[in-house]
């Protein structure tokens, strides 16, 4: 059986960073990485010389976030934030934007961009379809790589990993350098041990299971598709589960039942001492039913995957004096703590913008309250920006 077992679910990525392509070959690193209840756990990482090589490893069925750093991609840092458009112009003049593909990542009052041609991208996308996997995210550069700085709480002026060097100032991204990655280094999450070369891959499956707003990727028809795909596998391979336990508990009930109504008729005349044991055992059964039920649980079959398509809802309802920038799912509980796990607030969904004023605000919170599927609508924050004088708010919604 390949890797992933019998249901591989939405909590599972293979990160994979492509460093070099040629006619003939790909140098490829990649992590395997699995969320649980209990946290984002690294499951598997390593090299491989070729798609193939991949393939061999894992199989096919578990989907990639590619991440492409060969020396054919362009590197940018903006000392400046703003609508990723008219950063992708500024950072490459003259550039035909419709025909690459870019990466924009925003870190503090800086930006990151990168970019590669689409023909190319296209091409490497290709390689992996022609095998059966599924690429439901491509990024170009190392921006990645800033996320996991976060995650590690590194605060240094100066920062490298994966073959890359960011320095840091005034609370966000200064300059970015391609340097040689450090021989045998290796950087600890938690009980999780990722070899340097290894982190760019890492980082690129991390910012697929925990998106950020900070990022932003050319969206790609094949992509797009390949997105849609594994959802409905999702939605299929669950409903294949649901079935096949449904139909476990159903035969299960009715041998128990008929065994326990069997054992009542010949103890109708028994002592008492006997009836207590026969409703021990009933509770026992009763325990059984609920342990399947619990397994159930931890596969993630009582989750509704609709929660995405809740999220664009809400967006659409924005009236024109609000705009928003940032809509997260699943965010986390809490801040990151050192040797603690990853837990995230399932259900929930945060939003955050600016409003012309109050009104606007109360206005679109009266009409989120009226819409199908959610039960909350808290409001956060509420502040003005000491720079633009602009309402911004934070708001929490569940269904």
């Amino acid at each position: 059986m390949e890797r992933g077992g019998i249901i591989v679910g939405p909590g599972e990525v293979i990160g994979v960073a492509v460093h070099a392509v040629t006619a003939e070959a790909i140098t490829l690193t990649h992590v395997h990485l699995h969320r649980r209840k209990d946290g984002v756990h690294v499951r598997a990482q390593g090299e491989a010389a070729d798609v193939a090589g991949l393939a061999a490893t894992y199989g096919t069925r578990i989907p990639v976030a590619l991440t492409m750093d060969t020396d054919r991609c362009v590197h940018r840092v903006l000392q400046r934030t703003g609508e990723p458009d008219e950063l992708l112009r500024q950072a490459f003049p003259n550039a035909a934007l419709d025909e690459l593909c870019t990466s924009v990542w925003k870190a503090g009052p800086a930006t990151g961009l990168s970019m590669a041609r689409r023909s190319a991208v296209a091409e490497v996308i290709a390689r992996f379809h022609a095998l059966g996997f599924r690429v439901v995210r491509v990024s170009i550069g190392p921006w990645a790589l800033l996320g996991l700085r976060t995650l590690l709480g590194e605060d240094a002026g100066t920062w490298s990993a994966a073959g890359h060097t960011f320095t840091f100032a005034d609370g966000g991204l200064a300059t970015h350098v391609t340097t040689r990655a450090a021989e045998g280094r290796s950087l600890q999450l938690d009980a999780d041990r990722i070899e340097d070369r290894h982190a760019l891959a890492f980082a690129g499956a991390w910012a697929h299971l925990v998106p950020t707003a900070e990022r932003q990727d050319t969206p790609l028809p094949e992509v797009v598709a390949a997105q849609r795909e594994e959802r409905a596998r999702h939605r299929y391979e669950r409903g294949l589960l649901i079935a096949a336990m449904l139909f476990v508990l159903v035969i299960g009930g009715e041998r128990a039942i008929v065994h326990q109504l069997a054992r009542s008729r010949s103890t109708l005349k028994s002592s008492a001492s006997t009836q207590a044991r026969d409703r021990e055992a009933l509770e026992a059964l009763r325990a059984n039913v609920r342990a399947m039920e619990g397994i159930g649980e931890e596969l993630g079959l009582g989750r509704s995957d609709g929660l995405a398509l809740q999220a664009a809802r809400v967006a659409a309802t924005a009236p024109s004096g609000i705009r928003l920038d940032r809509l997260v799912e699943h965010p986390l509980r809490g801040p990151l703590k050192e040797r603690e796990p990853l837990t995230t607030e399932r259900g929930i969904v945060r939003v955050s913008g600016t409003c012309r004023d109050a009104g606007v605000l109360d206005a679109w919170m009266s009409i989120l309250k009226g819409t199908a599927g959610l039960s909350t609508v808290k409001l956060l924050g509420y502040s003005i920006d000491p720079e633009t004088a602009t309402p911004r708010f934070e708001l929490e919604l569940a269904p």
